[in-house]
């Protein structure tokens, strides 16, 4: 009998250790593939790592991201809607919502997850730059140029935010 359930505890481990060398093998393998610009790739690989560990929500993350650089917006707000039901706090998550939803030129939408993510992270200086991209967008000019001057106080050297601010100082 001690047998049986040695042998039975040394498999459940066994099988353990299998799973997450195959769990991080895949994402590991997702993230290579993401850095190498095959996307596809990458969304092949979180999707395999998703059905052996559907609570993984990196997993949804990055395989959002993923298709967010295949222009797969709606796929992509899936993916992170998901990792937000799985892990509402995960980290950048209401930025990468908020840039597909700038794609989609729904501006409301993604100033909602950058007011989410400033909030959560006020030192981000990209999320108010995008913000005031959007805010841009929509006409509020002023409101932008607040965003931008918050972005460049939190990273003086940012090349783009200087250049967009020059712009909107001329649109005012």
């Amino acid at each position: 009998m001690k047998k049986v359930i040695l042998f039975i505890l040394l498999s459940l481990s066994f099988s353990t250790i299998i799973y997450a060398e195959t769990a991080k093998g895949l994402f590991d393998n997702g993230v290579l593939y993401f850095k190498q610009g095959q996307y596809q790739k990458a969304v092949d690989e979180f999707t395999k790592l998703i059905e052996i560990a559907p609570d993984n929500a990196d997993a949804y993350k990055n395989r959002g991201v993923s298709r967010m650089k295949q222009e797969k917006f709606d796929l992509a707000i899936q993916d992170f809607t998901k990792a937000q039901e799985l892990f509402p706090g995960l980290n950048g998550l209401h930025s990468n919502l908020g840039v597909a939803w700038f794609y989609k030129k729904e501006y409301k939408k993604a100033i909602e997850n950058y007011d989410i993510e400033i909030a959560t992270s006020p030192e981000n200086h990209v999320a108010y730059f995008n913000r005031a991209l959007c805010l841009a967008e929509l006409g509020r000019n002023s409101e932008a140029l607040d965003d931008i001057s918050q972005t460049l106080e939190l990273q003086p050297d940012f090349y783009l935010a200087i250049c967009y601010k020059a712009d909107l100082l001329a649109k005012l």
